[in-house]
């Protein structure tokens, strides 16, 4: 599955910024940390529903923390 420009960019940051193994191919990461400074939310979230629909992104179960933290996928 081939990923925009934007959405390789997404995935590199993602994974820069992943912090716990969650055992199962994904890593958990807060997300303002990795969000690039110069994307805008909007543009931020519609990237994170691509890479969700294509299945390099996950939101976190516990309703608490949705749009705080996700999880990445950390091989292709």
């Amino acid at each position: 599955m081939e990923l925009t420009p934007n959405e390789c960019s997404a995935v590199k940051y993602l994974r820069e910024e992943a912090e716990s193994d969650n055992g199962n191919g994904f890593w958990d990461v807060y997300l303002d940390n990795a969000k690039p400074k110069d994307w805008n939310p909007r543009k931020w979230a519609s990237i994170l529903g691509s890479l969700k629909k294509k299945g390099f992104y996950r939101d976190i179960d516990d309703p608490d923390f949705k749009g705080i933290w996700g999880s990445i996928k950390m091989k292709d």
